[in-house]
């Protein structure tokens, strides 16, 4: 069996992908008053907050004579982004694993 490389299982996979992530958002956000639109817009917001505060009130820079307010609020949300991500893989992992125990327990053995 021979290994393909992650990117080009993403490019085959895409439209299952794809599917996916709209299904998520979709269950995610349904209810709410934004809807679909807040997974767009909730960032933005973020990345618009954190431009202002690190940058304006903390006047934070990473290193770099020429970086722009724009770019440090960008390297600002990536990182949080990130955190997130990990985050919440970190919680959904706990919850199956929690939902497969309590599954296991309740199966009478026999």
């Amino acid at each position: 069996m021979r290994l393909r490389c992650p990117v080009a299982v993403l490019v085959g996979n895409w439209p299952l992908i794809a599917q996916l992530a709209r299904r998520e958002i979709a269950v995610r956000y349904r209810g709410t008053i934004g809807g679909t639109l807040w997974a767009l817009i909730n960032p933005l917001l973020l990345l618009a907050l954190y431009a202002f505060v690190f940058s304006t009130i903390f006047r934070m820079k990473w290193g770099v004579q020429s970086e722009s307010k724009l770019q440090f609020a960008i390297a600002v949300q990536a990182v949080d982004q990130v955190g997130i991500t990990v985050q919440s893989l970190r919680q959904r992992g706990a919850a199956a694993a929690s939902r497969s125990a309590s599954a296991q327990i309740e199966e009478p053995s026999g």
